[in-house]
């Protein structure tokens, strides 16, 4: 397929196979040895239990220059169900997930993405609105900005049955007098202090 194909094919599987996540996340053995270890993972996972659909979904990827790991395969236990002939059959079913959570990476495929999504526009917004922030980071320690992101993507995602816990990840994050800092600045790190925001190269 050409290159406008191959964008508009996996348009088309992402919006109709694929996730779109913003998830905090900590290190426990970081956190009991007493340090701060919270951070925020983007990704893009597409999953289905066709390998060969998949496959093709890492092919096209490598063919937009985007760098992805291993296609892994699992399997999603179901209940055993008995047919008509009285055959019990296991119900397990192995699916095979391929992801892209490298910020640049996913950063790049978003915006290349972006114009021939159309379920997973809004999606694609929020997690843009958190790598163009992020992506030149290094090392990155996320925000209430970052944890709002998270909580608006879930809500968009029509998760509400399990409400985003806010004030547990709030009170992991990294704090300057006692206060969460908001937001970190362009190229830069802030602070807050008791005079306001300073920047900190």
């Amino acid at each position: 397929m050409s290159l406008e194909r191959n964008i508009g094919w996996l348009a088309g599987v992402v919006d109709g196979e694929g996730s779109l996540s913003l998830s905090p996340r900590y290190d426990r053995r970081v956190t009991d040895a007493g340090r701060q270890s919270l951070y925020v993972r983007a990704a893009l996972e597409i999953e289905n239990t066709s390998e060969a659909l998949v496959q093709k979904v890492r092919t096209v990827l490598n063919s937009l220059g985007v760098a992805n790991g291993h296609i892994c395969k699992t399997f999603m236990p179901t209940k055993r169900f008995q047919a008509t002939d009285g055959t019990v059959h296991s119900g397990d079913k192995g699916y095979h997930r391929v992801t892209v959570s490298a910020r640049k990476p996913l950063r790049t495929l978003l915006y290349v993405l972006l114009p021939e999504l159309t379920v997973k526009v809004a999606a694609a917004h929020l997690l843009l609105s958190f790598l163009d922030r992020t992506v030149d980071y290094t090392s990155y320690r996320p925000t209430l900005v970052d944890l709002e992101l998270c909580q608006q993507l879930r809500e968009l995602q029509g998760r509400r049955e399990k409400p985003f816990p806010m004030d547990q990840w709030v009170s992991r994050l990294r704090t300057v007098d006692g206060e969460p800092i908001p937001c970190q600045a362009e190229g830069s790190m802030q602070y807050r202090t008791s005079e306001g925001v300073e920047a900190r190269p």
